[in-house]
Parts: structure tokens; sequence; C-alpha cells
């Protein structure tokens, strides 16, 4: 859950956690191994429809 406690930082409205996180996660599961195993990266899409400047979505940047 640490992820979604990162995210829940940004305060972003209708967020969805996408791609190869989710992908690897399932073959993690399917393959008995540690859900994070080799999980390298995590994409997030969101859309706030009252905000939608480019400078915003720059600060929006978190590293782990």
């Amino acid at each position: 859950m640490t992820i979604l406690n990162y995210i829940s930082k940004l305060e972003l409205p209708n967020f969805y956690i996408v791609a190869g996180s989710v992908f690897q996660t399932i073959w993690n599961y399917y393959d008995n191994k540690p859900l994070n195993y080799k999980i390298k990266d995590i994409d997030i899409i969101y859309y706030d429809s009252n905000n939608i400047s480019k400078e915003s979505e720059k600060n929006l940047k978190i590293r782990f």
C-alpha cells in the first residue's frame, strides 16, 4: 500500500494506476513472487477539469 500513500499526497482527483506496474503485479502473483518484484516504474493517469495547465502537471512529479 506504500504507493497509494504516496499518490494520496498528490491529492489527484480520479486517478488510476495503469500500464506495466499492473501487468507485472499480476504476473508476479501467478509466479508466486513478491508482488513488487521487478516493478521499475508506476504510471498514473488522472483528469482534473478544474486545472489543465502544463505548469501544474510539471509540479506533480514525485520520486520514490
